[in-house]
């Protein structure tokens, strides 16, 4: 390796020095020959290459669908070599012989050694062998600015094209006039004419038509016959041409189809997305252009152009109005290429850096050595994945003296700068190239390179510092020029670096960053260089060249620094850094991670602090706080340095836990923050120009970001800090914020407040509503069990204590009191707790609540309890216990009315009492609201008792008193209460059925045929029911049976009756129609009416009501339908009569018919002599010899 030491330039196949032209202009010929003997077909311009000529040869001469993919657009980030692509594309589309020492090659001949597949290389020469015109142009440097900029693309379109077919380039209308001249076939002896007399070529005068048009007036006037004067020639010219898109394309379509039908015509437009930057109008006039070329020729005239940005990127930054206008334009440019990292990277490794095989084999052994070292330097923060380190010993080999970063962050720097105007016109307009860059950066670095070199960024500057404004270059040459920078070649190449990357948004100008780039041997020290690079910084932020953001550094224009020293130069007041600090525990998200200063203890118990810092509170509270945080920092030197040696003795305070941050520069940026904000406050507004504006906005976002980072910084100290608590330390086992201070909040708690447990089951929200239950139904209802005392008896023996050794010194205690006592250490409980504690005690019957002298009823206890305005006028007298007598005795009592065991407990006995006689209570009423009901005569015994049970009230106070003064009326309560439990509900089922059979059987006496024994049960039953005799009420089941049978029968046989009735009454219509002749249709009418009923309707009939009905209608029904027959025959036989007709005599009518019930004659209900029969027989002859002589047919019923 050592013959590379001396020289290693010659490691590289083509000369490092030779003159390569890194900007490729669009109309530069000078140098083309080299650009296309080095042009580097790489894997992606290889695709690329055939992808537009593929587009090129897809023409096809009356292809309609030729006329709408007329365009190319290609695509590459600043610096991808999209325009020499572009150029290359020209060169061979245009295919013109090039001559170069004594050589002459056509642009073909070039790609003949790069295309090594023939069916490529045959498609390629079928796109050269068209004839076409080319005009390669930058558009924005041929922009005419004399005109609006909507016509800018047309004119400068409309101006090449007549410059390419020998026309004037400058002025469409005067290319116009020429081509009228050609058509007049004068212009070769105009040209001629106006040489001879004005003694200058007419190439050069159109180029001044308006200055020279009366010399043109008057050449013009001879030739054409006509009396021109410099001011009408001008009028004329300007007369014949309107500038439009479609008389444009009328003059190219005539042009092509003077030419050849093959012709075709290819603009190559460099840089139009720069061109059209944001302006919609532009975007919309290059969619005409293109759609009205590619309609009027067919597809014959192309156009290719090159963009930083996709044309979908272009399109999908406008409106959504302005998307649909541009909805075509993504279709006409068809063919879109891509230009990406991977194509510069490979161009500037086979141009610049391509080495020989022994130079390729001696890095990869510097590889092998020394690769897992230069991986670990070569490794950026935040910046990993955009700026990757180096991968493989092939890579190091292929990149060698750079890294593969440098590529891309060079791109980005070039970007940045031009985004940001910090360079001057040569770069806006494109004069730059990555290749030429790096070959800077490689011939500056060369004689001091070795295989372990790294050729760092600052190297590159020189590249770009031809470009730079003034004001840039300004700053950089004062502070080579700058005594305090103590490290001058170093100091200047940092600021070097910091100004290339001040516009990379990708990139984070920390510490660690900075040092990759000035990395320039794989075997530097990097300790030593960023112990280095941090003197550097300080020293060039001292001087107000830089400022610094968090961890981040930026360089400073010259109007920035002076900005920079402004606010350096303000001396903020100590209680301005004491409120800053502050905004970072309060905007620094500490109280929402904290809950706003409230912690929840395990039991629900809510404790209130504040956070401080130096023991200044960071929040105004009124609150009644449990204890303080408080934060000790470096600005409290005592303090801190006592922390710091453990001398603590006097400084611990009770409700004080203390957090020693870790020292850090984190404060110095404070004093930064505090600075740029005072300066913007105080001084911005005096401040007038637009560019000082600007600055200031930009530091006001740059103290921002600072804020944040602090922020972040104080955090972290947090994380890092020492916790005392009750003068020890505490080890905190997370680095989580939150969890930290739920921690020493914890802590604090469990250590101060030894009695909170006492608390174990707290009552839930609402607690109000809670013991208000409580109060009303006891414990059994909320807990399931009658026998306790308390959810919390050990904290409620507490509160007894209390209260009971203040009654024997005389003291007497009101709720505020006794809340705030035990609210305080060792206890901790909270309000509604102890409240909570106080309702048990009532329901134990332990205490009174006086409110004004007056002791609290107990449905206004719960409203008492837990209205803390009132608590300072409520006062707590503790009741005395109940004689254990009296307990004992109202215990037997309840288990012999109950038949239950009593609760030893008084509330839980006073609570089961109220349950029990509340449920006999209800029970009375139940029974005589039933009883009421079917009017049951119930027992007046209950009535007796009911008054007791609302004698005693459901008043739980003294309740065992005033049961035991009634226990002989509620032992004879409990014995009628039994006896009516066992007896009341079969009693009144049976008296239900009884009223219920007496209803129904009532209205249905009246249609039996046997009566009396119905008759009789029927009034048994009435007798029991009016009577109220319930020693009878057995015999009712027997009664009700027998009256239910012999109902039933009789309702069958009166319903086999009524069906006779029904057959009869057929026979009988029947018997008349045969009498009479009745045709079949008089019959089934006749019949007909007898259908409403049939035998199914009648067997369902359920009560003799029902069947009476049928009956009669049946009756009815048949006398109708017979009085009908007579009435028709006798109308035949009047109308026969009346026609005298020859018809056959109608039948004669039948005898009407006369029904005589049998019964009628009787006179009385029963037959008892001979005589009754014959006074019985002599009527009924009577009556049927009477019939029979009216000449009626009888009918006995």
């Amino acid at each position: 390796m050592g013959e590379y030491e001396m020289s290693l330039q010659n490691i590289f196949i083509k000369p490092v020095g030779r003159n390569i032209e890194g900007v490729i202009q669009a109309q530069d010929s000078k140098h083309i020959w080299q650009e296309l003997d080095e042009f580097v077909i790489t894997k992606e311009t290889h695709s690329l290459l055939n992808k537009f000529v593929e587009s090129y040869n897809s023409y096809v001469e009356g292809d309609p669908s030729a006329a709408g993919r007329n365009g190319v657009w290609i695509s590459g980030f600043f610096g991808s070599g999209k325009s020499h692509f572009l150029k290359i594309l020209s060169l061979l589309v245009d295919n013109q012989p090039i001559e170069h020492a004594g050589m002459q090659k056509y642009p073909l001949d070039f790609f003949t050694a790069k295309i090594s597949d023939a069916l490529e290389l045959s498609a390629v020469k079928k796109m050269v062998s068209q004839p076409a015109d080319v005009i390669l142009l930058n558009i924005e440097n041929h922009a005419n600015t004399r005109t609006d900029s909507n016509s800018n693309i047309l004119e400068v379109l409309w101006n090449q094209f007549n410059g390419k077919v020998g026309l004037c380039g400058t002025f469409p209308e005067v290319a116009e006039f020429e081509r009228l001249m050609q058509r007049d076939g004068v212009y070769v002896r105009f040209c001629e004419e106006y040489l001879t007399e004005h003694a200058e070529s007419w190439a050069s005068a159109r180029d001044k038509f308006h200055f020279r048009a009366p010399k043109i007036a008057a050449t013009y006037s001879k030739l054409s016959g006509a009396n021109f004067d410099g001011a009408s020639l001008s009028t004329m010219v300007k007369s014949q041409l309107q500038i439009t898109a479609d008389n444009f394309c009328k003059i190219v379509c005539s042009y092509l189809d003077s030419q050849g039908k093959n012709q075709r015509l290819v603009y190559f437009l460099d840089e139009i997305g720069q061109f059209i930057g944001g302006d919609t109008q532009r975007l919309l006039q290059l969619q005409t252009i293109v759609e009205s070329l590619g309609s009027a020729t067919g597809g014959r005239a192309m156009v290719v152009v090159t963009s930083q940005q996709a044309i979908d990127e272009i399109v999908e930054t406008q409106t959504k109005i302005e998307r649909d206008a541009f909805s075509r334009i993504t279709g006409r440019f068809a063919t879109r290429l891509s230009l990406t990292s991977s194509n510069v990277n490979e161009v500037i490794q086979k141009r610049l850096l391509d080495k020989t095989q022994v130079a390729a084999n001696d890095l990869t052994q510097v590889y092998a050595v020394d690769g897992d070292i230069l991986k670990s330097k070569v490794l950026f923060r935040d910046n990993a994945q955009e700026y990757p380190s180096i991968t493989s010993a092939a890579q190091f080999a292929d990149y060698f003296p750079f890294m593969p970063y440098q590529i891309r962050l060079i791109q980005h720097t070039f970007e940045g700068i031009r985004k940001h105007a910090a360079a001057g016109a040569h770069l806006a307009h494109g004069e730059r190239s990555l290749l030429s860059a790096f070959q800077g950066a490689l011939k500056s670095g060369l004689n001091n390179l070795s295989l372990s070199s790294i050729i760092p960024l600052y190297e590159f500057f020189p590249s770009i510092q031809s470009w730079l404004e003034s004001n840039i270059a300004a700053t950089i040459k004062h502070a080579e020029s700058n005594s305090a920078l103590t490290d001058p070649d170093f100091d200047i190449n940092l600021l070097k670096i910091l100004f290339m990357v001040r516009y990379v948004d990708q990139f984070k100008a920390n510490v660690n960053n900075l040092a990759v780039l000035f990395l320039d041997n794989i075997h530097q020290d990097m300790v030593v260089l960023k112990e280095r690079l941090v003197a550097s910084l300080e020293r060039l932020e001292a001087q107000s060249l830089i400022s610094k953001s968090g961890e981040v550094y930026k360089f400073l224009t010259n109007e920035e620094q002076d900005i920079s020293r402004q606010i350096n130069q303000l001396n903020p007041a100590e209680n301005e850094i004491s409120k800053a600090l502050i905004e970072l525990v309060v905007d620094g998200g500490l109280n929402e991670v904290s809950n706003k200063g409230k912690f929840e203890y395990s039991n629900k118990k809510i404790f209130e602090y504040e956070f401080q810092v130096d023991g200044q509170a960071a929040t105004s509270s009124n609150r009644n706080l449990d204890f303080k945080i408080n934060f000790i920092t470096e600005r409290d030197r005592e303090k801190f340095s006592l922390y710091q040696q453990n001398s603590i003795a006097t400084l611990a305070q009770d409700g004080e836990i203390t957090l020693v941050l870790a020292e850090g520069g984190w404060l110095r940026e404070l004093h930064n923050y505090v600075k740029t904000n005072k300066f913007i406050s105080e001084r911005a507004l005096a401040i007038l120009d637009e560019r000082s504006k600007s600055i200031i906005r930009s530091k006001q976002d740059d103290n921002q970001t600072r804020k944040q980072k602090l922020v972040a910084g104080f955090k972290e100290a947090i994380r890092a800090a020492q916790c005392w608590i009750n003068g020890r330390v505490v080890n905190l086992a997370t680095s989580d914020i939150k969890q930290i201070i739920a921690q020493i909040c914890e802590y604090y708690i469990d250590n101060n407040y030894s009695n909170l447990q006492l608390i174990a089951k707290p009552y839930p929200d609402p607690v109000e509503v809670s013991i208000r239950n409580l109060l009303q139904h006891g414990f059994d209802d909320l807990i399931g069990a009658a026998d306790v005392k308390s959810l919390n008896p050990k904290a409620y023996s507490e509160v007894e204590s209390y209260l009971q050794m203040q009654k024997t010194i005389g003291q007497r205690v009101n709720l505020t009191g006794l809340i705030n006592r035990f609210e305080r250490k060792p206890f901790g409980w909270q309000e509604q707790q102890t409240a909570a504690l106080l309702g048990e005690m009532y329901l134990n019957n332990g205490i009174n609540l006086v409110y004004k002298n007056q002791i609290v009823a107990k449905e206004n206890i719960p409203s008492k309890l837990f209205a803390k305005r009132e608590w300072a006028d409520i006062y707590l007298e503790v009741k005395e216990a109940t004689p254990q007598e009296l307990l004992n005795n109202v215990g037997k009592l309840y288990h012999e009315l109950f038949k239950q065991i009593g609760n030893t407990l008084e509330s839980a006995l006073q609570s089961d009492y109220l349950k029990q006689l509340k449920h006999w209570q209800e029970q009375i009423q139940e029974w005589r609201q039933s009883a009421s009901a079917v009017s049951f005569p119930l027992d007046n015994g209950l009535s007796v008792g009911l008054t007791t049970l609302e004698a005693l009230g459901n008043n739980q106070d003294n309740i065992l008193p005033r049961v035991w003064d009634k226990h002989g009326e509620l032992k004879q309560l409990a014995k009628i209460m039994e006896q009516t439990t066992s007896s009341f509900m079969p009693q009144l089922n049976l008296w239900r059925q009884l009223s219920d059979n007496l209803t129904k059987f009532k209205s249905e006496l009246n249609f039996f045929a046997n009566t009396e024994l119905l008759k009789q049960d029927f009034s048994e039953l009435n007798n029991i029911h009016q009577n109220k005799d319930l020693a009878k009420l057995p015999q009712v089941k027997r009664l009700i049976h027998q009256l239910s049978t012999a109902y039933t029968q009789e309702l069958i046989n009166f319903r086999h009756k009524v069906i006779q009735q029904l057959d009869s009454g057929v026979a009988k219509i029947s018997a008349e129609l045969d009498l009479v002749n009745a045709s079949a249709d008089e019959r089934n009418q006749a019949l007909l009416a007898l259908n409403k009923y049939t035998r199914d309707e009648i067997n369902e009939a359920v009560n003799f009501a029902k069947l009476a009905g049928i009956e009669r209608n049946l009756t009815l029904m048949i006398d109708e339908q017979i009085d009908d027959i007579h009435q028709q025959v006798e109308a035949k036989a009047k109308l026969a009569s009346l026609n005298n007709s020859n018809l056959s005599t109608p039948a004669a009518a039948p005898r009407k018919i006369r029904r005589i019930t049998a019964r009628n004659y009787v006179g009385k209900t029963y037959l008892e002599t001979t005589a009754d029969v014959d006074n019985y027989l002599s009527k009924l002859r009577h009556e049927l010899i009477a019939a029979i002589a009216a000449d009626n047919r009888v009918e006995i019923n």
